[in-house]
């Protein structure tokens, strides 16, 4: 044993090696109990409990979908809500204390991932999102941040250009009917900008097929310019 662990350490090219005899199966038999310096020798089961997982990251039954969860989130809260998720379901596949002792911006294989619990993670955060989530997930979004940044994307997609257009211009409408009688001056301050945009609206090229008045009349017969003139001041 001796001569075989020497010519181990030859092959390895470290500085410093321990040779220690470890009975993998007692440390594995300690769960979270084990250090932390040994716990990258053994999978540790997992078990997760409703007191295992951080607050803000918690479902309950009855409750709306992680989704309405986050619409119902100030803007600025909902990045927070998601990275507070993601880092309590890192820390229950490695067995950390919490989602605090998991970093937002270190990657996961400096973590301690491998390829089981890449996938742990992964059916972890299906689970919780309700989005089915590709095998690469977490190469692909390979820290906290880039991986819930992913995530609310994915629960929240960016609106529509033209649907934001129209909800503002819905919330334009109430500030105005919600003027009082003694707001005229503001009245025609916004009807004069209300005017401008509406200017900005109109089409500016004639469409296609369509002939402007000058086209009209150059080419136009005798009968129809009697239809011109009648249209105009009436018969007479």
């Amino acid at each position: 044993q001796g001569l075989a662990l020497f010519d181990t350490a030859l092959s390895q090219g470290s500085a410093g090696l321990v040779p220690a005899p470890l009975d993998l199966k007692a440390l594995q038999e300690r769960g979270r109990e084990l250090p932390a310096l040994l716990r990258g020798l053994v999978r540790t089961p997992v078990r997760r409990t409703a007191t295992g997982v951080d607050p803000a990251a918690a479902t309950t039954a009855g409750a709306a979908s992680l989704a309405d969860r986050l619409r119902g989130l100030p803007e600025d809260d909902r990045l927070p809500f998601v990275q507070s998720l993601v880092r309590t379901q890192v820390a229950a596949v490695l067995g950390f204390a919490g989602g605090h002792a998991v970093p937002l911006n270190r990657s996961f294989t400096n973590l301690g991932f491998d390829s089981l619990s890449t996938f742990e993670l992964r059916n972890a955060l299906g689970t919780d999102t309700g989005l089915k989530l590709p095998a690469t997930l977490v190469f692909d979004y390979p820290e906290v941040d880039s991986l819930a940044r992913y995530l609310l994307g994915l629960l929240l997609p960016p609106a529509e250009p033209g649907a934001v257009l129209l909800d503002q211009l819905d919330a334009l409408t109430g500030t105005i009917e919600a003027l009082g009688p003694d707001d005229d001056p503001l009245r025609e301050a916004a009807e004069s900008r209300l005017r401008t945009l509406l200017a900005t609206l109109a089409p500016t090229t004639v469409p296609s097929g369509a002939r402007s008045g000058d086209e009209r009349i150059e080419t136009a017969t005798a009968d129809e310019l009697l239809d011109l003139i009648d249209a105009e001041f009436g018969t007479l």
